[in-house]
């Protein structure tokens, strides 16, 4: 079924895939049970999780928008010629989570709009660091609420709202 691209609980590695991965020496096929090890389809695959990351640090806005252009085919309009990507820290340098920072550029209506509907999803992705490796801490926050009242905790719970969404199968399909 398509829905497995999604929540797999397998995956074909290489030995030092599986290293990053914390998982055992795949067999000679390459899989992996991906069960016990917060992998589970394409969302939470390291090339994805890196290539939807900043050099150094993650970003929720392309992992959001990604979710957004390839799995439901209805990316965001383009942003404003003078947007930075890296969204700085508060006023007089204070410290701020990335959750912190996007609530406080969401306040802005000429980006509100777009980043309703790309942080949430992007915010899944928390527990993975910019190289797709697993990370635990206090200040991680995976939950996301999408416009309609739609809640999730991590990616398992966001791929079924991705699944169940009627845009998921003939995008995937197109």
């Amino acid at each position: 079924p398509l829905g497995t691209l999604l929540s797999a609980d397998f995956t074909i590695v290489t030995a030092p895939l599986a290293a990053h991965y914390g998982a055992p020496v795949p067999d000679e096929d390459g899989r992996i049970d991906t069960t016990d090890l917060h992998r589970g389809g394409v969302l939470t695959q390291a090339a994805v999780l890196t290539v939807t990351s900043h050099a150094d640090t993650t970003s929720p806005v392309k992992r959001g928008r990604w979710v957004l252009d390839t799995l439901l085919c209805s990316p965001p309009p383009p942003a404003p010629g003078n947007v930075n990507e890296v969204i700085g820290n508060g006023e007089a340098g204070e410290a701020e989570t990335p959750r912190e920072r996007l609530e406080r550029h969401r306040q802005d209506p000429a980006c509100a709009g777009c980043h309703q509907l790309m942080d949430p999803l992007g915010f899944a992705f928390d527990h993975y660091d910019a190289v797709g490796a697993w990370r635990d801490g206090e200040e991680i926050d995976a939950s996301g609420e999408l416009p309609g009242g739609v809640t999730f905790y991590g990616v398992s719970e966001m791929a079924e709202v991705i699944e169940a969404d009627e845009r998921f199968s003939p995008c995937v399909t197109k």
